[in-house]
């Protein structure tokens, strides 16, 4: 559960740390899986997972959102998947797997497919 403390001090973060150039803060969300997964270690702007309600079979639902500095490359990877880069120059797609009556959604910021 975020704390007050901690909702202020990622706000305090987020206004502090505003895009240069090109770039801009794109956010990357799921309503029911949680905060898409990063493995790939992308600078996060910022991170966030809400209750949104219980279900009987799969627990807990999460809507979750993370933020990432970056900008649109104009290209696509082979998945037809946008490419983005990051501030740090790592380039990257979004995943989107929809959830189904049995399980929830889920994100995933990965390297694109040449």
């Amino acid at each position: 559960m975020l704390t007050w403390e901690e909702l202020q001090k990622q706000a305090k973060f987020i206004v502090e740390n505003q895009p240069t150039g090109d770039y801009e803060d794109i956010s990357f969300n799921c309503r029911t899986g949680g905060a898409p997964d990063n493995k790939i270690g992308l600078p996060e702007v910022h991170r966030c997972n809400a209750f949104v309600y219980n279900t009987v079979r799969n627990g807990n639902a999460y809507r979750g959102e993370v933020v990432i500095r970056a900008r649109f490359t104009g290209a696509k990877d082979r998945n037809e998947r946008n490419v983005y880069e990051a501030e740090n120059g790592q380039v990257f797609v979004y995943r989107y797997i929809p959830g189904d009556p049995c399980s929830f959604d889920y994100g995933l910021l990965e390297e694109p497919k040449l």
